[in-house]
């Protein structure tokens, strides 16, 4: 990463802080950590499921078990 984008992303970080309550930032972490450590099958079996029963992305990220 280029000291321009490390500086750009920076700048993202502190906007993104700055408007959005702490508890939807650590729900966005960990539904990204939930989805992060999914191998392609899981994602792409949660994928599937998300298209043909229409549920919510996010409700069904939070269903899936806590990584660790």
């Amino acid at each position: 990463m280029t000291p321009e984008q490390k500086e750009k992303r920076n700048a993202e970080i502190h906007r993104v802080v700055s408007v959005l309550p702490i508890e939807v930032l650590a729900l966005g972490y960990i539904r990204y950590e939930k989805l992060r450590l999914l191998n392609r099958q899981q994602y792409a079996k949660l994928n599937r499921r998300n298209r043909t029963t229409y549920e919510r992305f996010d409700d069904l990220i939070d269903q899936l078990e806590e990584p660790g």
